[in-house]
C-alpha cells in the first residue's frame, strides 16, 4: 500500500498524518472529511467535541460525544473511525479494530482507516485482551449492535414509518367496519327487527298542497270581549269501525266535514284503508227518500272527496246502506248499492242532467239489491215490499 502525504489542518496549521478525521491539536475536521464524512451541523459539533476530549485524554466525554454522533448518523465513517481512535488511546485494540472495520465498510478506499485497522489487529495479537480487563468492551458485535440501534432510531424518525402507521390504521379501521356490518347482518338473520317499508296509510290532513278542512264554525267574540264557543250540531259519530287505526279515524272525521260530501247529503258511516291495493272503502247511509241517481251521485262525490284528502289512494270501494223491505213485511238496514271507482272516474265532471246509467257506468263491479234492480228510472221501489 502506498504511503499518503501529510496534510495540514486548515484551522491551526498542525500537520495531520494518515488522513486522520480530526486535528489532534484543535479538534477541527480534517480537509476532505467535512461534507462526506463528518457532516455538518450538530454531528460535526459532536465530533469536534469528542476530538478535543480525546486530546485532553478525557475518555468518558470523548466516548459519550462520539456515541451520540453515531446514534444520529450510524454510517458516518468519521465518527466510526474516531471511536476506533479513542479505543486505541485506551489500548483497547480489539475494539478499535471493530470500529475501524465498520468505518472501512462505509469507505473501502480510505487508506488511512485501512492502515489503522492493520495496526490495531497487529497490536491485538501482541496484547490480547484479558478477562480481568473490566474496562474492555465487546468485539465487533458491540459495534454492529450500536449501528443497528442507530438504524432503528432513524427508521422511527423517518417519514416512511409514519406512512406505514397511517396505512396500518386505515386497514384496521376497514376491518372493524366490515366486522360491524357482518354482526348487524347476523342479528338480522337471527330474527332481528325487520326492515320497515313505506306503506300506504291514510293521511290526517287534506290533499297535498291544500289545508285541512275546518271541523266546525269559528268561535264568536261578544262586544264585551267574552269568547263564546258555538254549539256543535248533532251529527254522526266520529268513531270508525272497531279495529280502525288513528289515521283512518282522522280521515273519516275530515271526510264527514268536507263541503263536497256535505253538499251531496251523504252520511259517511265508516271508512277503512287497504294498503295492499291502495284502496279506500266507504260506507254511506242513504235516506229512505233517496233516489237511484241520488245514491250514485253521493257515492261518486264521497269517493272524489276521499281521493282529495288521501292522494295515495288509487281506488275506492263504495257501499250504500238503506232501509229495505225484508221477508217479514217490514224494513231493515241492508246493502242497497256497491261499486268500485277509480280516481280518474271519481273526479270526472258530469252535467246535472246526466242519466242514471251514465253515472253508474263510472263504477265497476256494480251491485244492486235484488229488489232494486228492476226499479223504475230515477226512483227506488216502495219500502213496503218488492215491486
Amino acid at each position: 500500500m502506498a504511503e499518503t502525504a501529510d496534510i495540514v489542518c486548515a484551522s491551526c496549521g498542525a500537520q495531520l498524518q494518515d488522513r486522520t478525521a480530526f486535528c489532534p491539536a484543535c479538534g477541527a475536521a480534517a480537509p476532505g472529511m467535512g461534507s462526506t464524512g463528518a457532516g455538518d451541523g450538530e454531528i460535526a459539533a459532536l465530533l469536534a467535541a469528542a476530538s478535543r476530549a480525546l486530546k485532553r485524554r478525557d475518555w468518558a466525554t470523548a466516548r459519550e460525544k462520539c456515541t451520540e454522533a453515531i446514534a444520529r448518523e450510524h454510517d458516518n465513517r468519521s465518527a466510526l473511525a474516531l471511536m476506533g481512535d479513542i479505543c486505541m488511546e485506551q489500548h483497547r485494540y480489539e475494539d478499535a479494530a471493530s470500529w475501524y472495520q465498520l468505518a472501512l465498510d462505509q469507505d473501502s478506499e480510505n487508506v488511512s482507516v485501512e492502515h489503522k485497522l492493520t495496526r490495531a489487529r497487529a497490536l491485538a495479537r501482541v496484547h490480547p485482551a484479558t478477562a480481568a480487563d473490566g474496562a474492555k468492551e465487546p468485539g465487533i458485535w458491540r459495534a454492529r449492535l450500536v449501528a443497528a440501534q442507530a438504524r432503528a432510531e432513524e427508521f422511527v424518525r423517518a417519514s416512511s414509518f409514519q406512512k406505514y402507521l397511517a396505512l396500518l390504521t386505515i386497514i384496521l379501521g376497514a376491518i372493524m367496519f366490515i366486522a360491524i356490518l357482518t354482526a348487524a347482518y347476523v342479528r338480522r338473520s337471527d330474527g332481528g327487527a325487520p326492515e320497515v317499508l313505506p306503506t300506504f296509510t291514510p293521511q290526517q290532513s287534506g290533499a297535498s298542497g291544500s289545508p285541512p278542512q275546518p271541523s266546525g264554525p269559528p268561535a264568536q267574540i261578544s262586544p264585551q270581549g267574552t269568547r263564546t264557543e258555538p254549539k256543535k250540531a248533532a251529527g254522526p259519530s266520529t268513531t270508525a269501525l272497531p279495529g280502525a287505526i288513528p289515521q283512518e279515524s282522522a280521515l273519516l272525521s275530515n271526510l264527514r266535514t268536507n263541503p263536497i260530501v256535505s253538499e251531496s247529503g251523504a252520511e259517511i258511516q265508516a271508512l277503512w284503508a287497504d294498503q295492499r291495493d291502495k284502496s279506500i272503502t266507504l260506507v254511506i247511509g242513504a235516506r229512505p227518500s233517496s233516489t237511484r241517481k241520488t245514491v250514485l251521485l253521493q257515492a261518486k262525490e264521497s269517493a272524489s272527496a276521499a281521493f282529495a284528502l288521501e292522494p295515495m289512494a288509487e281506488r275506492a270501494v263504495v257501499r250504500v246502506n238503506r232501509q229495505l223491505a225484508d221477508y217479514t213485511g217490514g224494513t231493515s238496514l241492508n246493502v242497497a248499492f256497491m261499486g268500485d271507482i277509480t280516481r280518474e272516474k271519481a273526479i270526472q265532471a258530469l252535467p246535472p242532467t246526466a242519466p242514471d246509467n251514465q253515472i253508474e257506468a263510472l263504477f265497476t263491479r256494480v251491485y244492486w239489491d235484488p229488489s232494486l234492480r228492476v226499479a223504475p228510472q230515477g226512483a227506488f221501489p216502495p219500502l213496503a215490499g218488492n215491486p
